[in-house]
């Protein structure tokens, strides 16, 4: 058995006084940020950083056919009015406000030939997925009338063996041996 010795105290190292740069604590850092100076999509003038996709709020989803309703039209507005002045504001104008769109991080979706594109393929998984749906409903269906006809099968088969369970059992209680076994009381 071991004998107990006291504890000793544990002795902290002394403060060392930083002389080395590196070892000196930071210098306090200025606050000085001027108010034009822009963070990316953070917005840093409430308490706490908020992404531009939430303080720009939930817009409603358009659907792709108005979409490309709109952009169609847009697209004829343009060529109507293709050579005149107005026209190329109205071009300039578009492609600014598709530029900033793209800076601020919302997709843009300007070109009608990708837009019937995703249209049809949307179509098209819609009818696949309905197809297959479908399918399924029959195949479950199907699955259920094959289970009930299995069942009702198992049932008549059960109630067939208990009457000739039966049967069995009123044979051998006719077929006595004389003179042993006696009558047999009805």
């Amino acid at each position: 058995m071991r004998k107990k010795t006291a504890a000793q105290p544990i002795q902290e190292p002394e403060d060392p006084t930083p002389t080395h740069p590196l070892l000196a604590p930071p210098a306090p850092k200025s606050t000085n940020i001027p108010e034009n100076l822009d963070f990316g999509t953070f917005d840093f003038r409430s308490s706490k950083p908020v992404p531009y996709y939430l303080v720009r709020g939930n817009k409603p989803k358009i659907s792709k056919m108005a979409q490309l309703k709109r952009l169609q039209a847009e697209n004829e507005q343009i060529e109507e009015l293709k050579g005149t002045e107005e026209g190329e504001a109205l071009e300039k104008k578009r492609a600014l406000g598709n530029a900033l769109k793209k800076l601020q991080g919302d997709k843009v979706k300007d070109d009608p030939k990708k837009l019937k594109q995703s249209i049809r393929s949307d179509f098209a998984k819609k009818k696949k997925a309905a197809l297959s749906w479908q399918n399924k409903q029959e195949a479950m269906k199907k699955d259920i009338q094959h289970k009930q006809a299995v069942r009702q099968k198992n049932i008549d088969e059960h109630k067939q063996a208990k009457k000739l369970r039966r049967v069995a059992l009123s044979d051998k209680r006719l077929l006595k041996r004389a003179g042993f076994e006696g009558k047999s009381k009805k």
